[in-house]
């Protein structure tokens, strides 16, 4: 409890200028200064830009594990081709 009552409590938010320290103010009251307009059209642009770089990211792991794949067929084929009976019973005379 005492991390609780120690950490936790108001946020710094537009409502409760008083617990902003001065840099967390100033950022608050350029944005206050804006339209609600202006401050979703910043709000938007950020969030598709988060939306992009997921889009990006999800294609790059899709092809990742294509390759992956890919390689991994390549090898089991390789090693079944190399693994031949000729392969086995050579390596039981020793």
């Amino acid at each position: 409890m005492a991390f609780a009552d120690d950490n936790l409590g108001p946020s710094c938010s537009a409502a409760t200028l008083e617990v902003c320290d001065e840099e967390q103010k100033a950022i608050l009251n350029k944005y206050l200064a804006m339209t609600a307009a202006e401050r979703k059209a910043i709000v938007d642009d950020v969030d598709k830009s988060i939306a992009d770089l997921e889009e990006n990211f999800k294609a790059g792991v899709a092809e990742l594990q294509a390759t992956f794949a890919k390689l991994q067929r390549e090898k089991d084929d390789r090693v079944k081709s190399v693994n031949s009976i000729d392969l086995q019973l050579l390596r039981n005379i020793r």
